[in-house]
């Protein structure tokens, strides 16, 4: 997660206004300690099901994990 978050700061002046704002609503899913591993993985699968496509194109551009949200597990 560490990974991620140095990649994101890096990369967060690429993303649009409304990409920030996801983020920062995807952030204060993980952040909840209620939730479990998988329902948090379900509320971020549902969030992108929901998003703009310019939220989803944002996201695809910046890749993992964004990708396996939005496109479902490759098959290998």
């Amino acid at each position: 997660m560490a990974k991620l978050s140095a990649k994101m700061k890096e990369e967060q002046e690429k993303f649009t206004d409304e990409t920030k704002a996801f983020l920062h609503k995807l952030h204060k899913i993980h952040e909840d300690p209620s939730l479990s591993y998988q329902d948090e993985h379900d509320k971020f699968k549902e969030a992108f099901v929901h998003a703009s496509p310019i939220v989803k194109t944002d996201l695809r551009l910046f890749g993992e994990p964004f990708t396996h949200l939005i496109h479902g597990p490759v098959e290998r």
